[in-house]
């Protein structure tokens, strides 16, 4: 299984105004600042090479597999909607296959397909393409609040916030975000 392709929704889970309410910034001179680090923050956590491991927000992925098989996990979820299931034949042509559908249990995210018969594929590693989305449009405020505490670490500190820092996020961020990461991508 190849690693998962996204990509990430049109709108930050935060807007500039709650990110200056909890800087204090009550002026426009850094607007265009803060909203760049409202767009760094977000895509540091977001998307499948985001710290969170997992889609924060709305998102089109695209994830290849080897081969078919009964139950095909989706690392990157939580899946909400299966778009579309495309493979290559034994002939390496591509074919669209339908009565699939995706369920959840407490391993994540996973493509259930519903046939006696599972299709043969050419060798190849993308021989079966699953479209789907993930994530939705309304984060939690645990997730608003780390972008928030990023976007003011980094709005206050315009360098390195520690001596020998090695993460482009706060240790609270990190401390905070760590029951709700998804690993294993």
């Amino acid at each position: 299984m190849l690693k998962p392709e996204a990509t990430l929704g049109v709108t930050a889970p935060v807007d500039l105004a709650y990110v200056k309410a909890h800087s204090v910034v009550d002026f426009t001179d850094d607007d265009v600042l803060l909203q760049s680090y409202i767009n760094a923050a977000w895509k540091r956590l977001d998307g499948p090479s985001g710290i969170m491991g997992r889609a924060i927000t709305t998102q089109n992925v695209t994830q290849n597999f080897g081969c078919f098989s009964k139950v095909m996990r989706l690392p990157y979820g939580p899946a909400t909607i299966l778009r579309t299931i495309n493979y290559y034949d034994t002939s390496n042509t591509i074919n669209t296959l339908t009565g699939g559908a995706i369920y959840a249990d407490e391993e994540g995210s996973y493509l259930w397909i519903d046939l006696d018969t599972l299709p043969a594929t050419y060798d190849r590693p993308d021989a079966v393409i699953v479209q789907y989305t993930a994530g939705s449009d309304d984060a939690d405020d645990v997730v608003k609040q780390a972008i928030a505490i990023m976007c003011a670490t980094w709005y206050d500190k315009r360098e390195d916030y520690a001596p020998g820092a090695t993460s482009s996020v706060p240790l609270q961020v990190s401390d905070m975000l760590e029951p709700f990461r998804q690993v294993g991508l």
